[in-house]
Formats: structure tokens, sequence, C-alpha cells
């Protein structure tokens, strides 16, 4: 099954992007808080605005998208233009036993799974490139051979984040004949 990738809308504004992590926190009778938490790596909201939809143009698009995935229901791709994209990423070290490794990338240092690599990858190791492995529609790449121990493994490509509207409903307002906004569309990453 081909997942449904979130339309271009020239229209579009400028996003929020927001990390989203699950703690708990506990208390104890002396006041303390111990905190642990539930997740290794954030889902990300975003939430855009959109000033100016044309009926017949981006506003068909747009709800017509919106009414595919169920509202909340289904899940799409997001080609995120500021972040999805890396450069000779660094996704493990050979150990000369393990032939399967997630892509990862790294965002301020901190490394999160990509689960959606698009486009054709180059996977290299030691910093030559290899074709001798398959990559899986999830980001797991696997070697033929088990690449050897202290081999770096890396990757450069692009990537598309897998994620679901956030609500069930969104408002499309008229305010001419055939223009329509949106004030708010919020949709979040999702965890496989």
């Amino acid at each position: 099954m081909t997942i449904p990738t979130f339309p271009a809308l020239t229209t579009i504004g400028f996003p929020k992007r927001t990390p989203i992590w699950s703690t708990v926190k506990q208390p104890s009778v002396g006041g303390q808080e111990s905190r642990f938490s539930l997740w290794s790596w954030p889902r990300w909201r975003y939430e855009f605005g959109f000033e100016l939809l044309r009926d017949g143009t981006e506003l068909t698009t747009l709800a017509g998208f919106y009414n595919a995935s169920l509202g909340s229901a289904l899940v799409f791709q997001y080609a995120d233009p500021t972040d999805g994209s890396v450069t000779a990423q660094n996704f493990g070290t050979g150990d000369g036993a393990t032939r399967a490794w997630q892509l990862v990338r790294s965002y301020g240092g901190f490394i999160e799974p990509v689960f959606l690599p698009t486009g054709s990858p180059v996977i290299s190791v030691n910093g030559t490139p290899t074709s001798a492995l398959t990559i899986s529609a999830t980001g797991v790449v696997t070697f033929t051979v088990a690449p050897a121990a202290a081999a770096v493994l890396t990757w450069t490509g692009t990537f598309n984040w897998l994620c679901t509207f956030d609500d069930d409903s969104v408002d499309f307002e008229q305010f001419g004949a055939t223009q329509w906004a949106l004030s708010s569309l919020k949709f979040s990453t999702v965890k496989l």
C-alpha cells in the first residue's frame, strides 16, 4: 500500500513545529519528584495556517486530502522542506556480526530514527558507497555481509515524516466568492 503524501500548496504559511514528549512525574512523600521519560525520541506536531485557499484549487486539494485521510484515522507522509535530508549521517558502527541497521538523523545533536527514506539513499561503509544491501520502506538497512568491526556506516539522502491529522474536523472559513481560509491545521508524526 502506498502512503499518500501531504500536498505541496503554494498558499501554505510558516509552520509551528513542537516536539512532544511523554514523561511520568512521581512525587515522593518528602516532596522530591522523580521523572521518567516514556519515550526515547519525541513526536513532532506541525501547525499551519492558510490565509488564502482558492475554491477549485488549494481548497479542493486540501479538503480532498483531509477527507481521503478520514480525518485523523489514516497516516500520510509529510515532506518537511526544512528537515528532510541528511548528508554523511552516521547511523552505526560495524561489529562484524550485525547486518541490519535503522537509518537515523541528527537534529541539534539529538538522534532520531528515520522511517520513510525517499529517493535513492546513498549508503557508505568507511566513506565508500556500497550497493550490497537492501533498504526497507521503514528505513532498515540490511547489508548482504555484516560490516566489519569499527566500520563507520553513513547515509546521504532524503526522508519524509509519517503523520496523522490531530483532529477529526477542520474549519474552512469563506471570506470571498471563491476565497477561503483555514486558521489552523494540526498534524503530528507517529511512531512505528
